[in-house]
């Protein structure tokens, strides 16, 4: 920000007002949408009760069907645990009830995928963490967080339409890159805003915010049990946020 003579103004020497309070209000949007997205793979792996349906018959079996088979080899027993389901895998849920578990029966011997996905998303995270803070030194806070937020809503859009397993996990990961970086370039930008002195009342707001998301999430998985749907619903606020209309602040 500049003084009315050019100079650069210190976020030390800035009264507190009511536009700072605005520009904290909005970017709890995008804190809402942070916390959110770190919390959708507790609802993408939900695993509701499944049984194994053999063919031509009308019995049931819930749960993993696994028979151990022993082989010996050069004087050594190996235990092998093979699926012995005879039929399909179904899964006892209600009309429009759909996890990324049970679109891609992620259960059982593919049980390992449900974890691969989620390691997937934080590495995602991890890595936006450590590329968000140079771009935002080097072609500012305002663009960085504009790119992370309108690229992670593209990347939930997409994920409604997604049709296979592995463009999901592709998908997620870049999410997580572009998640992160929303997080690190908007709690910098909200905390130059302000004097120190204030800087830990704006860190509490944001956390506030963080945990408002969680509630949201929790109500919308009550509300939409069909995982497409709730991830567009979470990218929602993405489209009623406009950090391009929100001017920086210099600070230094």
């Amino acid at each position: 920000m500049k003084t009315n003579d050019g100079k650069r103004m210190n976020a030390e020497t800035v009264k507190v007002g009511c536009f700072q309070m605005l520009l904290v209000l909005i970017f709890c949007i995008n804190y809402i949408i942070v916390s959110m997205n770190h919390a959708l793979p507790a609802f993408h792996n939900y695993t509701p009760k499944f049984y194994c349906q053999p063919r031509n018959t009308t019995s049931r079996t819930y749960g993993c069907q696994i028979q151990n088979n022993w082989t010996i080899e050069s004087n050594s027993s190996t235990e092998l645990e093979m699926d012995s389901c005879s039929g399909d895998y179904r899964f006892a849920i209600e009309p429009g009830e759909n996890s990324v578990v049970t679109e891609w029966i992620l259960i059982c011997e593919r049980r390992y995928l449900t974890y691969l996905a989620s390691a997937i998303y934080y590495l995602g995270a991890l890595i936006g963490a450590s590329i968000a803070g140079i771009l935002a030194d080097r072609i500012g806070r305002l663009p960085v967080q504009a790119i992370c937020l309108y690229t992670q809503g593209t990347m939930a859009v997409a994920l409604y339409i997604v049709q296979s397993y592995p463009t999901f996990l592709a998908l997620r990961g870049l999410q997580g890159i572009f998640v992160q970086g929303l997080q690190n370039s908007t709690y910098i930008l909200s905390l130059e805003l302000f004097p120190s002195k204030s800087r830990t009342l704006v860190a509490l707001i944001m956390q506030i915010a963080w945990a408002i998301g969680l509630i949201l999430l929790a109500i919308l998985s009550y509300v939409i049990p069909d995982w497409r749907i709730l991830q567009l619903a979470v990218s929602v606020p993405t489209a009623i946020t406009d950090n391009t209309r929100i001017p920086a602040m210099a600070t230094g």
